[in-house]
């Protein structure tokens, strides 16, 4: 998604009969002061003069728009919302407000918000290509997806060589089962120089080309852009494993505390939250941290690490009496690293916990999804090379798509 914030408007309205304090510069100098500010970095500078004439000047679209930029800089996101606000309520016209508005709207997960602030703008300038592309991309968010390729399009009709709006219409595509009209969208998105790990992944996945494991920067961007919705949206797919899992290390024989346990690709918290009355130090691991920015405000980790899981585990020295992996090993393809690492990092007793997506023929299979499935024989042949016994196995519905389960199985392996 188109995510920079609009340009900052140099247009000062005069309004003789107000006056600023003693200043030795006019309001319009003062103005295009704040405006130079800004676009040199000086946010600070700039917010204080814009300040000043709104104080004098309220009904100033354009100052209270420009403070929202300065305000967006600073991090300072309600105040930069209600600036922009202010400015689209003195003028409905100001496009730029609208779609500002859209994007932290979008950003804080109110995508039928942001939706209405994109319409707003497209009625105001209809050739507003990024403002289609982003209408696109919230109308995806929302389950819209007819109407998601309608923006995409609308974009690309505009602007042809929109590579990110082929991305996109790739993406939904893909949702919608229609593969081939999707590997022509990313084709045409690569073949325009938007050649990111995320497409060439999913092109390698929908063209049947098998790949070790997917690109680092894949599954972090895929995560940032999914936390806020990440437990909502499996919630919708009825996902379950971190209760499974739990539930089968009650079944199994052997102490039920563990002194040190870490939960790898812990994500917002939900593995976790899990196992936290069972361990005694529990740290998490993941590549998000956007993720782990949601995970840490639930208090649930006594530390949190962002690092790719082998590299975290090759570079600590810190043994762990219990391993946790819930929905990972879709994510990695090839376990050997993992399992190799897992072992280095264990004693005999400690405990390994986690799911996979089920194949048969394969070790594993990067499927059309992106996601990797791993077969019985692969683990039991990792499990026996690692010195680990399997303690626990059994089929487990994975999450439900499109109506369907996913087969899987979930595990605990002990190191012996």
């Amino acid at each position: 998604m188109s995510t920079q914030m609009k340009h900052v408007k140099k247009k000062h309205k005069k309004t003789p009969s107000q006056a600023l304090p003693p200043d030795p510069f006019s309001r319009e100098d003062m103005f295009r002061r704040a405006v130079a500010y800004l676009n040199t970095g000086r946010v600070h500078e700039a917010a204080e003069l814009l300040e000043r004439i709104i104080e004098v000047e309220p009904e100033n679209s354009q100052a209270h728009y420009n403070l929202g930029l300065a305000r967006y800089y600073q991090e300072s996101f309600a105040e930069a919302e209600a600036c922009f606000l202010q400015a689209v309520r003195i003028d409905p016209a100001n496009a730029d407000a609208h779609y500002n508005l859209g994007l932290l709207c979008n950003q804080t997960n109110r995508q039928a918000e942001a939706a209405e602030c994109y319409l707003a703008v497209l009625e105001l300038n209809p050739g507003e290509a990024d403002a289609h592309f982003n209408l696109g991309d919230v109308l995806k968010d929302l389950g819209m997806m007819d109407d998601a390729i309608s923006c995409f399009q609308k974009a690309l009709a505009i602007n042809p060589r929109y590579a990110s709006a082929y991305c996109n219409l790739g993406v939904v595509l893909h949702m919608q089962g229609r593969e081939e009209e999707a590997i022509a969208a990313y084709n045409k998105a690569i073949n325009l120089g938007d050649d990111s790990p995320a497409n060439l992944h999913i092109l390698n996945a929908l063209t049947g080309v098998q790949t070790e494991s997917p690109p680092e920067q894949y599954v972090t961007n895929l995560f940032d852009g999914y936390a806020q919705r990440f437990e909502k949206s499996l919630a919708a797919m009825e996902y379950e494993i971190p209760v499974l899992l739990r539930r089968a290390l009650d079944t199994i024989p052997g102490p039920k505390h563990f002194a040190r346990a870490v939960d790898l690709g812990c994500g917002t918290g939900l593995s976790g939250r899990s196992i936290r009355e069972i361990t005694g130090h529990l740290t998490g691991i993941d590549l998000s941290a956007e993720m782990l920015a949601i995970a840490r405000e639930k208090g649930i980790y006594d530390t949190l690490h962002q690092e790719e899981l082998v590299r975290f585990l090759v570079r600590t020295v810190m043994f762990f009496d219990l391993f946790l992996l819930t929905d990972v090993c879709i994510y990695l393809g090839s376990l050997d690293p993992l399992f190799t690492a897992i072992r280095q990092r264990s004693r005999p007793g400690t405990l390994v916990l986690f799911s996979i997506e089920l194949c048969r023929q394969a070790d594993f299979v990067l499927r059309t999804s992106g996601r990797y499935a791993q077969s019985r024989a692969y683990i039991e042949r990792l499990a026996a090379k690692n010195d680990m016994l399997l303690d626990y196995r059994q089929a487990a519905g994975i999450r439900k798509e499109k109506g369907k389960w996913i087969d899987g199985e979930i595990y605990i392996l002990r190191r012996v």
